[in-house]
């Protein structure tokens, strides 16, 4: 009998020692404060909760809601809190989030089925405290700020954007940003129909030079034989192979310096095909503003830039050219001469027109003469030109290749054109014969 008790007793103790102390989980919320941030962008909640009991129990929740309306403003998990231990919370909270003013929130831990919401345990787990919202400045000053320090103008906020400081929702945004495209869309439209309205299209009209107004010489003298040389003069160039006794006119613009070019405006570029009958108006191709812009720069800044320099830049031009005029042009027209026209202006008083005759000795160029031509001044500003004739496609050329190689022509003569150079009073050394074979054989034609 003593046996069979003692083992009751046992077999008792056993049990109540698996399940485990019978002491509930007390929390309790202590010493709740409130701090702000030095700039008061931020403010943070700050409180004890410690644990009057005994058994944790699982982890819970800590609830901070506005009690204005109700809404939870934060909920985080508690992990458990053994018995007689008690654990510092703080919660930051962004000021800007909240209207100025008073703002009442109540926190709340440990509600839950170990203590229920009305049970005498739960009484010390909820607890009230107010915040002064202080006012806050229109833009963000402080904490709102990027990664490289500078104010962050754009933010997200809960149901919608803060804009420098502004909440924006979605929708809103969302229809602010159509009506801005919209409105970005009709101002595109309208500067196309203004440009298209008040935009002049280039003009490459006809025009005679100044020189050619003066009355006839005597083409017996020297006067009258240079007078008959000027209307041979296309260009700056010498393009023409030297063969014996062969002659070729040149003229160059200068400037009152003598340099090439200064003081001289571009004011058209043109590439056009011709026959044995003129020029095909058809195939006309009249650079735009925006490439005479920018053969004028490449003039302006020749002085400091070094041949090869020159060659990339004029070549960039040249591709853009060649590649309007190509729209122009087919398999069938490919063969027929290419023109390059450049159209110049300066100022009477600023520049100089010079022609130079040169005649070919022993494979060279040497110069004959030179002189500055009597012109007939109407105005302020004096027109010249400046032809150059290029190949078409030979025969068993691609035409492909064709395009390519009427780029390069093109590139090579403007940049041999705007060379910085000045003209001698004594006669040049005899110049060797270096011209692209495409680019001779051929006589220019006039305009």
């Amino acid at each position: 009998m003593r046996r069979a008790l003692l083992l009751i007793l046992l077999l008792l103790v056993g049990m109540a020692e698996a399940q485990g102390p019978t002491i509930p989980r007390d929390y309790a919320i202590l010493s709740p404060s409130i701090s702000f941030s030095d700039d008061n962008e931020t403010f943070t909640v700050r409180f004890v909760v410690r644990n009057a009991g005994g058994n944790p129990g699982a982890n819970t929740a800590i609830v901070i809601r506005n009690l204005l309306t109700q809404q939870v403003l934060t909920e985080d998990i508690l992990p458990p809190i053994a018995g007689g231990a008690s654990v510092n919370i703080s919660i930051p909270f962004r000021t800007r989030d909240f209207n100025e003013g008073q703002l009442p929130i109540q926190i709340e831990v440990g509600l839950d089925e170990f203590e229920p919401r009305d049970s005498p345990l739960a009484g010390n787990n909820v607890i009230g405290i107010s915040v002064t919202i202080p006012p806050m400045p229109t833009q963000p000053t402080g904490a709102s700020t990027a990664g490289d320090g500078s104010t962050a103008l754009v933010e997200l906020a809960d149901g919608g954007i803060r804009l420098g400081g502004v909440f924006i929702t979605y929708e809103n945004f969302v229809i602010g940003l159509v009506i801005m495209l919209v409105g970005v869309l009709l101002l595109w439209i309208v500067s196309i129909i203004v440009r298209a309205l008040f935009r002049r299209k280039p003009d490459f009209s006809a025009w005679q030079p100044s020189y050619a107004f003066m009355p006839m010489i005597d083409p017996n003298s020297v006067e009258g034989r240079r007078q008959a040389w000027q209307m041979h003069a296309q260009n700056g160039l010498i393009l023409a192979p030297p063969t014996p006794n062969n002659l070729h006119v040149v003229k160059l613009l200068l400037g009152t310096d003598g340099e090439l070019f200064n003081n001289w405006r571009v004011t058209g570029i043109r590439l056009s095909q011709y026959d044995n009958y003129g020029r095909v108006a058809r195939t006309q191709y009249i650079a735009p503003s925006g490439l005479t812009a920018q053969l004028n720069r490449l003039l302006r800044r020749r002085a400091k830039l070094t041949p090869n320099q020159l060659e990339r830049q004029a070549a960039r031009l040249a591709r853009r050219l060649v590649g309007q005029f190509r729209r122009k042009i087919n398999a069938r027209t490919a063969f027929l001469p290419v023109a390059l026209d450049l159209r110049l202006e300066g100022k009477h008083g600023e520049i100089r027109i010079v022609f130079e005759l040169y005649q070919a000795q022993g494979g060279l160029w040497v110069r004959l003469d030179q002189w500055e031509p009597a012109m007939s001044v109407t105005s302020a500003k004096i027109q010249e030109s400046y032809t150059f004739t290029i190949h078409g496609m030979h025969a068993g050329e691609k035409l492909a290749d064709y395009y390519k190689r009427l780029g390069d022509d093109v590139a090579w003569l403007l940049s041999q054109s705007l060379q910085v150079t000045k003209p001698q009073a004594q006669p040049p050394e005899p110049q060797p014969y270096a011209v692209p074979d495409t680019l001779t054989g051929m006589q220019p034609l006039s305009i």
